[in-house]
């Protein structure tokens, strides 16, 4: 809570894209562009539990699930996989394979929502069923479920550029916010009192929204200042830089 560094976890072997806690805190995993997820003890100082090697390709997002008193990981990346594995057996229990690359997890007590480079949404129960599959007109990127787990958000990674909300009952869309002028694909809940709103961040002017999970009407909106930086060059004493992408010699 200070910002003081506590531990850090050395054994990946490329860029870690993903973590994720138990629910409990009992346990935190990591996944990797080195084609590996693993599993760290948290109550044990973080010392490496398990390295799951099964996948082939990048691992791009991971869970912790328990079911009982029994822990299992899930992983799913750009081999288009969504792979359940039983931590205490350490063995797969469970694997699906899409037609498409693998990015994003979510999960709440019952479910796990997984999407990537399909318009559509998976969902699976804790054995790994499938149980739905939202079609969407957008291309699904981040995946957000409320504290109680009865909404389901998703930004988006392609035009058209609309979050969206589902509730997660009978994954009915809820609610459409169009406010963003780009990708979207950092998406949460905001609990504030007895109300529930849709935060959203992306969009060309690197803005955050705050909107009302019932009438997507934007209680806050936080936008960045400055736009992206495309190159750089340094001469002494004296840094430039373009914020054009057409370059020319």
């Amino acid at each position: 809570k200070t910002g003081r560094l506590l531990k850090v976890l050395k054994s990946h072997k490329d860029v870690v894209v993903d973590l994720a806690f138990s629910k409990d805190d009992r346990f935190l995993i990591s996944g990797s562009f080195d084609k590996t997820a693993k599993i760290w003890d948290v109550k044990n100082n973080f010392t490496l539990y398990d390295t799951l090697n099964y996948n082939t390709k990048q691992v791009y997002a991971t869970k912790i699930i328990k079911k009982g008193n029994n822990y299992f990981a899930i992983t799913a990346g750009f081999n288009n996989k969504i792979t359940l594995y039983d931590m205490g057996a350490k063995r797969v229990i469970k694997s699906h394979i899409l037609p498409y690359k693998l990015m994003f997890l979510a999960t709440n007590k019952k479910h796990i929502a997984v999407c990537g480079f399909g318009r559509e949404i998976k969902i699976y129960d804790y054995n790994l069923n499938l149980i739905k599959t939202i079609k969407s007109k957008t291309k699904p990127n981040g995946l957000a479920y409320s504290k109680d787990g009865k909404y389901l958000i998703a930004g988006t990674g392609a035009n058209p550029y609309i979050v969206n909300i589902y509730q997660s009952n009978s994954y009915k869309l809820k609610q459409s916010f169009k406010k963003h002028t780009n990708a979207t694909i950092a998406v949460a809940f905001w609990q504030n009192k007895n109300k529930l709103y849709g935060v959203s961040g992306g969009g060309e002017n690197n803005e955050i929204y705050i909107w009302d999970k019932d009438s997507a009407k934007v209680k806050t909106k936080i936008a960045g200042a400055g736009r992206r930086i495309w190159s750089v060059g340094i001469d002494g004493d004296r840094i430039a830089w373009g914020n054009s992408y057409n370059f020319k010699n």
